[in-house]
């Protein structure tokens, strides 16, 4: 069951931000930046439920929330400088990975949020010119796609193994494709459950209309 629990484990970190808030308010963003170094360096690994890296994540997104920070202004500041960074360590991680790898975990880390930073203001930049609009069928699926995306991504990974040779270019193809199906097949499937049943589907995904 670790691969359908493993999405929900991060999410019980969300319980713990009434805990936190008060040090968020006081501390700023060097709380923010501290947890961030914790999480970078495995200062603390926490135990299944509770990860440094989802605490880390909520954290920052509740200190934008508390702070009242535009996301996409934000993100659309730094996006070019987080891409800088982003690209490089995503780079490392194709050609390192292995969960065993040092080099790979590190790059993994950095790239969990300066990736994270770029798509955002790349989102942010292009919906300020107009060129894409937000889909209400990606938003509506996201808790969706978050919470099945492991099992299915894992199955997607063994298959796209077993079908391309074992060289470095299949490997690189394995590596991009793989979420991109995954996350595909996910958003076909959150539209057809909740075209045949969307009550039951509203309550899966935390009530979203």
């Amino acid at each position: 069951t670790y691969q359908v629990l493993f999405a929900l484990f991060k999410v019980t970190d969300f319980f713990l931000l009434p805990l936190r808030t008060h040090s968020l308010g006081h501390y700023r963003i060097v709380g923010i930046f501290s947890l961030y170094v914790v999480y970078l360096f495995q200062l603390w690994g926490g135990f299944t439920g509770l990860s440094v890296e989802g605490l880390f994540f909520f954290s920052f997104g509740a200190y934008l929330s508390i702070r009242r920070f535009d996301f996409f202004k934000l993100f659309k500041r730094i996006y070019l400088y987080a891409i800088c960074v982003a690209i490089p360590m995503l780079m490392i991680m194709v050609f390192t990975y292995s969960n065993n790898n040092l080099v790979y975990r590190y790059a993994y880390r950095i790239f969990s949020l300066t990736g994270t930073s770029s798509v955002i203001g790349i989102v942010a930049f292009l919906q300020q010119k107009n060129l894409i609009r937000l889909q209400p069928l990606l938003t509506n699926s996201s808790f969706f796609v978050y919470c099945a995306h492991v099992i299915v991504l894992s199955i997607m990974l063994i298959a796209l193994g077993k079908v391309l040779p074992a060289n470095q270019i299949c490997f690189t193809i394995k590596y991009f494709s793989a979420p991109i199906i995954t996350v595909a097949l996910l958003i076909i499937c959150y539209y057809c459950l909740y075209k045949w049943n969307p009550k039951i589907m509203s309550i899966l995904t935390g009530g979203r209309e």
